[in-house]
């Protein structure tokens, strides 16, 4: 269980995620005293952390899917406990992701695992993805050593607006 404290693998990383149920207690509490119901988070790395300085760490794409996870249900699970239903329910506007955090070209099970979690996050609340795209150049994508390709990119997009999402691309637009 991811409760409390992260998984071993992302505090050995050096990255360390703020702790899942201290954010869900904080958006339960002003739910609950100042009747807030749309929320907007800031994090860079809310779906997809898979390493550091450049690093990629493929042991800790199941522990950024719980994580995320563990966020859903417990936004779920707010709405549940303060019965807030229709227009009441909780909302979060905008959530950060990264396009690999998507879609992975030759990643059949793990694109799979990521749509799953995107409809959780749908039912949750979640209405706005912004997604750094940086270019729509393969040549200024390699030289910025995205790790990711256009295709890889325009997949990325479709998937999240097969899911209905709005969509806040980021652009690079300096070289």
């Amino acid at each position: 269980c991811m409760v409390g404290k992260p998984p071993d693998r992302m505090r050995q990383s050096g990255w360390r995620p703020f702790p899942t149920n201290i954010v869900l207690d904080h958006i339960y509490s002003v739910a609950k005293a100042y009747g807030v119901r749309r929320f907007d988070i800031k994090d860079s790395e809310f779906l997809g952390y898979i390493g550091v300085r450049g690093t990629k760490n493929p042991e800790l794409f199941e522990d950024s899917m719980m994580r995320v996870e563990q966020f859903a249900t417990g936004l779920i699970e707010i709405n549940k406990q303060l019965d807030l239903k229709g227009q009441e329910k909780l909302e979060i506007e905008h959530i950060s992701i990264r396009a690999d955090g998507v879609y992975r070209e030759g990643e059949t099970d793990k694109n799979l695992r990521r749509r799953k979690l995107l409809d959780l996050l749908k039912q949750a609340g979640v209405q706005g993805v912004f997604i750094g795209i940086e270019s729509g150049s393969p040549e200024q994508l390699r030289r910025y050593n995205k790790g990711i390709t256009v295709q890889e990119n325009k997949q990325a997009l479709e998937i999240l607006r097969e899911r209905g999402f709005g969509i806040e691309p980021g652009f690079i637009f300096f070289d």
